[in-house]
């Protein structure tokens, strides 16, 4: 309460009386550009859909997992890069299609995808993890694909001897993304700086909260800075101009420092 003197005193004796003040609600004035403003606007109403589901009630595994803490945290993401350094560490993007420049357009990139046997295919070529995608429209994905991928790499890494980290990829607005996604298995979530600026705090919070990694897609020298302030450690830099759509060859070695 915020407390202030009153200018009627009787003997000199002042009389403290409080103020509420009201304020309006804070409305961030951030408008995601271009073709991303309509992939944002669909995925909130994708959100909207998942809050009335069971599984995010209090009671529900995805309002149970962002109510409380890990007990333990994954850096699998951040060990498999560390560790290689010796040469390139290569993580597969595992996806049917790419979104094109137009909402509801797509560029295809992948025929009759089975999750499970890419992952065979893309660690036998030397792959150290994958980006897998629960967004339908964008990449055509499904959480059952990350399921069955977190699933599979743990026989892989019975297998292998060492762990096979899985990022769940989709465009994430909401700390109910990141619940669903750990619920599912990932390791790490894919958090794109373009599509929720405002949000990353939070965000990068959840994954902390949650224990999982976040890889913080950026694509230009300001979401560099300000993911790095958000307290971001691991970068994709993308040669995806979000705005538009397309590839720009060579804009990842531009932000570079």
């Amino acid at each position: 309460d915020v407390m202030m003197a009153s200018s009627s005193c009787r003997a000199h004796v002042p009389r403290w009386m409080p103020l509420l003040f009201l304020f309006a609600p804070h409305v961030s004035a951030y408008t995601a550009p271009g073709l991303l403003s309509s992939l944002v606007q669909q995925k909130k109403r994708e959100v909207e859909r998942l809050r009335i589901m069971p599984e995010a009630r209090e009671d529900g595994p995805w309002g149970l997992c962002l109510g409380y803490p890990a007990t333990c945290a994954h850096y699998s993401l951040s060990r498999s890069i560390g560790w290689r350094r010796e040469r390139m560490a290569v993580v597969a993007d595992l996806k049917v299609y790419s979104s094109g420049r137009k909402l509801g357009e797509q560029d295809r990139v992948f025929d009759n995808m089975v999750v499970t046997e890419t992952l065979d295919m893309v660690a036998d070529l030397g792959a150290i993890g994958a980006l897998v995608s629960t967004d339908k429209m964008s990449y055509g994905g499904s959480p059952l694909d990350l399921a069955d991928a977190c699933r599979h790499t743990s026989m892989m890494r019975n297998a292998m001897g060492a762990d096979f980290p899985i990022v769940a990829k989709d465009f994430i607005i909401d700390p109910l993304q990141i619940a669903r996604a750990v619920c599912l298995g990932a390791h790490a979530v894919l958090l794109i700086a373009a599509a929720a600026p405002d949000q990353l705090p939070e965000l990068l919070d959840t994954c902390t909260l949650l224990g999982v990694e976040a890889l913080v897609e950026v694509h230009t020298t300001e979401e560099i800075e300000l993911a790095a302030e958000c307290g971001a450690s691991l970068f994709l830099v993308t040669e995806r101009d979000r705005e538009l759509g397309v590839l720009v060859p060579g804009q990842a070695c531009a932000v570079a420092p």
